[in-house]
């Protein structure tokens, strides 16, 4: 299968980091708006203060983040069976210096196998569609249910129990649903 997967949340541990950047930020720059609870809105990039929260931590949560547990066995493990890893994120090339490559770099150096990337990529779902992706893996359900939508099958990499579909948050898990979804 080709299959798109997706960094923040998915492969990384971003949330967390986020949290404890939230707090020092917000010591840093007290303001009534928000509190030290990481605000629901924080990928609002058109929120100035958010903004300014991102501008200060953007590389630290795109580079400095953990990978999830075994998603560097399992991604290896997913190319031995000949599926296609590619990355399909929403990060924005323009905010960073050579975005790709430094991606590359950084899954090498962490044992994250995977074949291509494409960045800033903000409907997920189309295109999957129009690259004629076969799975799509994601912790967002807004991607998740437009890929529903086009007939891609999806698995999402989060606990929502509304969501009825495939979903987890383990990668040992992951692997044996995508071993289901491949028969």
């Amino acid at each position: 299968m080709k299959i798109a997967l997706d960094i923040d949340d998915t492969l990384t541990n971003t949330r967390e980091k986020q949290i404890i950047l939230w707090k020092e930020f917000i010591k840093k720059h007290p303001t009534k708006e928000y509190t030290e609870e990481l605000p629901k809105e924080i990928n609002a990039f058109d929120n100035e203060y958010i903004s300014m929260f991102w501008d200060e931590n953007r590389e630290i949560l795109s580079f400095k983040t953990t990978f999830k547990e075994k998603a560097d066995i399992i991604t290896n493990q997913l190319h031995k069976d000949g599926h296609k890893i590619c990355i399909v994120t929403s990060r924005p090339e323009y905010k960073y210096k050579d975005l790709t490559n430094r991606l590359k770099n950084w899954f090498k150096e962490n044992n994250i196998y995977v074949d291509e990337i494409y960045t800033s990529i903000m409907d997920k779902g189309n295109f999957c569609k129009e690259n004629n992706f076969d799975l799509i893996i994601d912790d967002s359900i807004n991607h998740i249910t437009k890929a529903n939508e086009l007939n891609i099958k999806t698995i999402l990499f989060n606990n929502n129990n509304d969501y009825k579909g495939n979903q987890t948050n383990n990668w040992l898990d992951l692997y044996k649903i995508i071993k289901e979804l491949d028969k």
